[in-house]
């Protein structure tokens, strides 16, 4: 199927290891009718090479359907990675009528990034202004899009939801939330983003950039220099958790636009439990009945974070079913 493209990644990075195998086999026992092989050098190359340009966007696939990590704040670099995949194979021989598709569409629907996905970069204390300066400025050299604009009507909206918020939430008292989970990126996009390191005092950048048009609590936020950190995984929540004493009002901010999921996978793996609720043998369960076990099961699941592994144990049902099946031997 065209648009499956994960699996066919995911078909050929578990083929590629035994191309030799696959190769001796097909080609022993399948020709072409000028007795060529069905499987050359050239073939499997162009298998590689396309499982090599589909790694990028099963990643960011992964990235963005994660169930117990923050997604909003790592969204934008998965956009940034993927915008600079398709640069990369602009004049790709192989490729080059696939990615000029995938270029159109691409810049159709991620050409105007979402302010929440920049807001929620914005509050990653490893970017703040300096680290989405940078990446726009990525942006601009991969797409040839000017971000400037941009960059400074984020920074104005942002600044506005902040005064929202410090108007519903001036008097509350800091309180301590539940245990966060971490948010993981590879060392090598902050490297590309920040220069040397995460840190402020390694990029150049004026310090109006941080607080211009800002603040209250945004302002102090934006003026600290950004986190340094020395390991790919980062407890971004934990870190907002633990620093809800200086930035009481700023932390809801930061907690409501982190929780906002980019995906609907889980709650479409919640929903695929409904073949196991409706079936021949119940199927006159009222719509608020079915809705409330789907809720229930999923909350359950929730607690015990085993949403995965239901999905996980579900497969592995499918296939033992296929295992057990009685086939009919061919006759001889």
């Amino acid at each position: 199927m065209p648009i499956r493209w994960n699996s066919t990644y995911l078909m050929l990075k578990n083929v590629l290891p035994y191309k030799h195998v696959f190769g001796v086999y097909i080609n022993m026992n399948y020709h072409l009718p000028d007795g060529a092989s069905l499987l050359t050098d050239e073939i499997w190359m162009v298998l590689e090479h396309l499982n090599s340009f589909l790694e990028v966007f099963y990643e960011a696939t992964l990235s963005a359907s994660t169930i117990y990590e923050p997604t909003s704040c790592s969204v934008i670099q998965s956009i940034y990675l993927i915008a600079q995949q398709l640069r990369a194979h602009d004049n790709d021989i192989i490729l080059h009528d696939a990615v000029s598709h995938m270029k159109a569409k691409y810049l159709k629907y991620w050409k105007d990034i979402p302010y929440l996905f920049s807001f929620a970069f914005m509050l990653d204390p490893r970017a703040k202004s300096p680290g989405l300066c940078n990446l726009l400025q990525l942006f601009t050299e991969v797409l040839g899009i000017d971000y400037s604009t941009y960059f400074r009507d984020v920074k104005n909206s942002l600044n506005d939801l902040y005064i929202k918020y410090e108007e519903k939430y001036a008097g509350v008292r800091p309180r301590r939330p539940p245990q966060a989970p971490k948010v993981g990126t590879k060392m090598s996009f902050w490297k590309s983003v920040m220069g040397k390191g995460a840190s402020s005092s390694d990029t150049s950048h004026d310090e109006s950039l941080s607080t211009r048009g800002t603040s209250g609590e945004l302002a102090a936020y934006l003026s600290k220099d950004t986190v340094d950190f020395q390991e790919e995984e980062f407890h971004i929540l934990t870190w907002w958790q633990q620093h809800n004493g200086t930035y009481p009002v700023l932390s809801i901010l930061a907690r409501d636009v982190l929780s906002v999921p980019v995906s609907t996978v889980s709650s479409e793996s919640a929903f695929n439990l409904v073949g196991r609720i409706l079936e021949d043998r119940r199927t006159s369960l009222h719509s608020d009945m079915v809705e409330i076990l789907l809720s229930t099961k999923d909350w359950t699941l929730a607690e015990k974070r085993l949403q995965n592994i239901a999905a996980e144990k579900r497969n592995q049902e499918l296939v033992a079913t296929f295992e057990n099946l009685n086939l009919d031997e061919e006759d001889p």
